[in-house]
């Protein structure tokens, strides 16, 4: 049985889940490392992977094709895409 005090397991090791923004939204079957940061008004889309520690601006899109690198893009709005 683990002893939590002040964050820590018995072991030493400290414990840090995921930051995630307001009105994030998420696909199925995502797994995020510790120390994950994603910005607000974001897309998770389904399968991602996100390795620990990375941070991830507001309004983006991330993806992780095939297991490849994770893919982050700027989230263009419905009115964004009127205007072009």
């Amino acid at each position: 049985m683990s002893d939590v005090r002040a964050g820590s397991r018995s072991g030493g090791t400290p414990q840090f889940g995921a930051l995630l923004g307001d009105h994030l939204q998420t696909g199925n079957s995502i797994a995020l490392g510790p120390g994950v940061a994603i910005g607000r008004h974001s897309q998770l889309n389904s399968g991602t992977t996100i390795p620990p520690t990375r941070v991830i601006p507001a309004h983006s899109v991330i993806s992780n094709p095939l297991g490849a690198d994770i893919h982050v893009r700027p989230r263009v709005s419905g009115a964004q895409k009127m205007r072009h």
